[in-house]
């Protein structure tokens, strides 16, 4: 008989002659190797093929399953805004020792109790006024987008002796915006030395309450409270905080701002 050799797909095979005795034990005496050969590798592309889809049908749930999780996530996060000077901005130390970043770690702390998440950012930037503030929260309110937003600016117009006037116009004008974009505000008072008189120092403390109830928001009368004439609390400038003091003016803060969260 002659022999021939068969080429399928990377198959090689061919033609193998069988005697009467081996076609009793194995069969059909035309049977080739080829054929035996052939068959494996269907069964092995079956086998592999079958492997393939279920892989990407795994993929495809998958895939599906992260956007449903990340769409979810992404609707169940809340922005809180901090929109302030040094005193916000961890002047003297590291970002994360400030109190900004304390409510971060207080905040996460809640997560396994409210079914809200809450990502703080800290836009706060040292030496910033009301009028720089003005220049800048429409494009922070648009960029982020926060539910909440602790306004601290006003302390280094009252260290310049800037009119009480239009300091006051500033703050009614940044809490307006603020408003309107649709987040609550928080606005946190504070005091300066009477550098410039009694009055002037007095005047100053009281623009902050005023703007408060004119839009009636919430309200924090002094943010240094506890810490302002406390040995050791402030550094070497004297109009600071400390290190040390950061998580007491979080627990300042906090009796106010806890009543906003949503849970």
């Amino acid at each position: 008989m002659s022999k021939s050799s068969v080429h399928v797909e990377g198959v090689h095979c061919r033609e193998v002659e069988i005697t009467p005795q081996a076609a009793l034990t194995f069969g059909n005496p035309k049977r080739s190797d080829c054929h035996v050969r052939l068959t494996e590798f269907m069964k092995r592309f079956t086998y592999h093929a079958k492997i393939v889809l279920l892989t990407l049908g795994i993929l495809t749930f998958e895939i599906s399953l992260a956007s449903v999780l990340g769409a979810t996530t992404s609707q169940n996060v809340d922005k809180i805004l901090v929109f302030g000077d040094s005193l916000s901005a961890a002047y003297g130390m590291d970002k994360s020792e400030g109190w900004v970043a304390l409510l971060q770690s207080w905040l996460n702390q809640q997560k396994p109790h409210n079914k809200k998440f809450y990502q703080v950012i800290n836009a706060s930037i040292s030496g910033e006024t009301t009028h720089g503030g003005l220049r800048r929260i429409d494009q922070a309110l648009a960029t982020h987008n926060p539910k909440i937003v602790i306004l601290e600016l006003g302390a280094n117009d009252g260290l310049r002796g800037f009119p009480l006037k239009t300091i006051r116009q500033n703050l009614n004008e940044l809490v307006k915006k603020i408003r309107d974009s649709g987040a609550s505000v928080l606005i946190a008072g504070i005091h300066v030395p009477p550098n410039f008189g009694p009055v002037y120092a007095n005047r100053f403390f009281e623009l902050f309450e005023e703007t408060a109830t004119q839009h009636q928001v919430a309200y924090l009368p002094f943010l240094l409270e506890n810490v302002a004439l406390v040995p050791g609390l402030l550094q070497k400038d004297g109009l600071h905080p400390t290190a040390e003091a950061q998580p007491i003016i979080l627990n300042t803060i906090l009796p106010i701002l806890r009543p906003m969260l949503t849970n």
